[in-house]
């Protein structure tokens, strides 16, 4: 499994963080993927789409 961690402010708490991105209209996050894992991510140029599963 792939291992990162996901910034999106200003939601900083599970509390009042929306889960679907239809309800978070203009927010943008970060997701930083552990350095141990990068390799695993040298072809994403080519999807479609990721899906984040946390």
């Amino acid at each position: 499994m792939l291992q990162a961690f996901l910034e999106a402010p200003p939601f900083i708490e599970a509390s009042g963080t929306p889960i679907q991105s239809m309800y978070a209209e203009g927010v943008e996050g970060d997701v930083w993927v552990n350095e141990a894992y990068v390799d695993a991510l040298m072809d994403i140029e080519g999807f479609e789409r990721v899906w984040l599963i946390y």
